[in-house]
């Protein structure tokens, strides 16, 4: 039993190749957010957003992945100060964290065939290690909008995408993935309630009430559900089945091999 609890830190050991050298905090920010452009534009099917993990496994883009996660060794974590770096920085490891750990530790059907996933699977920040949901406790404090940008390689999360650094246009491409989730929404006019993406089911864990969700979600909502729910406001809140399968894509890999070793 022991050994299910056994951290397994991804980017462990620091790649010799950055052995005495020094990266800025831009520098590192960049590199993460290039290496998860790189997987989407060559390994993601853009009609469902889910990822092509066999192709990857085996391109030149695994290899940058790697190569821009090693970096997060050199990263200092006060250095990330303004809030938009830090909820888009977040956001942007939990996701290459979660494609890492599925391809490295050969996932084919969900994330829950390895035990404890969600705290064993880590990133080395600095000097200290990370989870899944180390990670997504940071986010639920500092942007609830993140619920619906963070992908652990499910069918039920929403599309991976790597978000901006800067304010302005983090807040544009959050506001799309809560709009994009909430499309899922059902109201059940028979029994008054409103079904929301599975994505929110440990909102009410968190103390949050069926009003405080629903007004939490109201602007995001199309204007008939909107008018829907203005006509009854006591509606009370469930939310859809989770399905843990594996967001995975076949065959739509465009990547190039990695370069062999000599």
């Amino acid at each position: 039993m022991r050994f299910f609890w056994r951290p397994i830190v991804l980017n462990d050991p620091e790649p010799k190749i950055l052995a005495g050298s020094m990266y800025t905090k831009d520098e590192v920010l960049h590199e993460i957010r290039v290496a998860l452009n790189s997987v989407r534009g060559h390994h993601m099917d853009p009609e469902t957003g889910w990822l092509d993990y066999a192709g990857l496994a085996v391109s030149k883009q695994f290899a940058e992945l790697e190569g821009g996660v090693g970096l997060l060794h050199k990263l200092h974590l006060e250095e990330v100060g303004v809030e938009s770096e830090k909820i888009a920085f977040w956001i942007n490891v939990y996701n290459l964290l979660a494609i890492h750990a599925i391809v490295l530790l050969s996932i084919h059907h969900s994330v829950l065939q390895v035990p404890f996933y969600f705290r064993r699977v880590r990133y080395r920040i600095g000097g200290k290690t990370f989870s899944l949901s180390e990670i997504e406790k940071i986010l639920g404090q500092l942007d609830l909008r993140s619920t619906f940008a963070i992908n652990f390689g499910s069918v039920s999360c929403g599309i991976t995408r790597a978000y901006d650094y800067q304010d302005t246009l983090l807040n544009v491409e959050l506001d799309q993935a809560v709009r994009e989730a909430l499309e899922s929404v059902h109201i059940h006019e028979g029994d008054q309630t409103i079904v929301l993406p599975a994505l929110m089911g440990r909102w009410k864990s968190m103390g949050k009430g069926d009003r405080d969700i629903i007004a939490w979600c109201f602007p995001y909502l199309g204007s008939d559900t909107q008018r829907e729910i203005s006509k009854r406001p006591n509606y009370s809140v469930k939310f859809a089945q989770f399905d843990f399968s594996l967001n995975r894509a076949h065959g739509v890999s465009r990547g190039e091999p990695p370069l062999a070793q000599s």
